[in-house]
């Protein structure tokens, strides 16, 4: 069996683990013996791959999409799909009382005939349709995303798998001597990620000024460059921006941290989240994504689009102690191996009914445009 890899994202969208996520899927899989290659940016051929699969939606992945379905040639899809305008989602309140039997409720903002006009005019649109309704099968990281999947795009329940992102141990080993060293012993508020308006760095910003703590913002400084620009003009001193760190520091950042706070619009599931779980922190999560669906209830959640939630979240993680149970919740039931051996049978199941169905394997009428 041998697997084609391919990520993308659009310039402002997507969750930034596209590629991360699929490395680490290449990683374990090679581990299980199946042969995986990761496509480059200009792709021709498919022909030697029993199977393609496609993490995120984008130009990128359409293309790749577009030349399988040419060459019948079966997909997977794992879209990291977020509706941030009409999201299904966990209702906080509910968050909070969740636990290990009862689940959190779900509130939908509905869609509206603006969502229907702009899915009939917008190319970006049509090639999300495109992939999914092309994929043999569609992975998602979690319920809502689901939901929201099954809604925006009338895929088929049966259609749709949820299969959890694995957790790798060793995100959570490192030492927190390199980067005091570097920038100094002060307790501080950690946040990882993409200096962008999804992330609300800005509000983490604010609120550590009223609070009086430390933040350091680790992450890219090369998408929104005006969002980069205000973040930088309305800082205080206690904060320090880091565009780049190497894996050794950026492990030894979290271990150095008091507590971690992402505030983004959504998280699937949110990979340094799990980064942060596993260095045993506090942790500030957004309500809105996967996130839940690993942490539990044993983090704080915030409304992302209500900076009293997110001040509450904060201030309570400031002098919080982490769950002490998290880090081995995550490494007793989201295991790779666990997560590998289920997708090595997916993939074995759809190479199978897809040959069966395409003896000669006939190119399969790619869907319109």
């Amino acid at each position: 069996m041998r697997v084609g890899l391919q990520y993308g994202f659009y310039k402002g969208d997507g969750t930034r683990d596209e590629y991360d996520i699929m490395m680490y899927f290449a990683k374990y899989l090679k581990q299980s013996g199946v042969k995986v290659d990761t496509l480059g940016d200009d792709v021709q051929d498919l022909k030697k791959y029993d199977l393609v699969h496609l993490f995120g939606l984008s130009d990128r992945t359409h293309a790749v999409s577009r030349i399988a379905a040419r060459l019948g040639k079966p997909v997977i899809a794992t879209p990291l799909y977020w509706n941030e305008e009409f999201p299904i989602h966990f209702d906080l309140a509910s968050l909070h009382r969740a636990n290990g039997k009862e689940k959190p409720d779900v509130r939908e903002e509905k869609l509206s005939t603006f969502y229907y006009q702009k899915k009939m005019l917008s190319d970006r649109l049509r090639q999300q349709k495109f992939i999914l309704e092309n994929a043999a099968l569609v992975i998602s990281s979690g319920k809502c995303e689901s939901l929201q999947l099954r809604r925006d795009y009338d895929i088929k329940k049966g259609r749709i798998v949820e299969l959890p992102i694995g957790i790798d141990l060793f995100l959570g080993v490192g030492k927190p001597g390199p980067f005091r060293e570097k920038y100094g012993d002060d307790e501080f508020c950690l946040c990882v990620g993409q200096l962008s308006p999804r992330k609300n760095q800005h509000l983490l910003i604010d609120i550590t000024r009223d609070l009086d703590i430390p933040l350091v913002l680790v992450g890219a400084m090369d998408g929104d460059l005006e969002y980069v620009d205000h973040c930088k003009d309305m800082a205080h001193e206690k904060v320090t921006f880091i565009d780049k760190l190497d894996q050794a520091m950026l492990k030894s950042a979290y271990k150095a941290a008091k507590f971690f706070a992402l505030p983004s619009s959504f998280e699937l599931p949110g990979m340094a989240y799990i980064t942060a779980a596993l260095c045993e922190l506090p942790i500030v999560a957004t309500s809105r994504g996967s996130t839940w669906s690993y942490l539990g209830n044993s983090v704080n959640y915030c409304d992302p689009e209500d900076i009293a939630s997110i001040f509450d979240a904060v201030l309570h993680c400031k002098d919080a102690e982490p769950d002490p149970g998290l880090k081995q919740h995550l490494l007793d039931n989201f295991s790779w191996g666990r997560t590998t051996v289920v997708l090595v049978k997916l993939y074995q199941k759809i190479i199978h009914i897809y040959k069966r169905a395409n003896p000669h394997i006939s190119p399969m009428r790619a869907n319109k445009k």
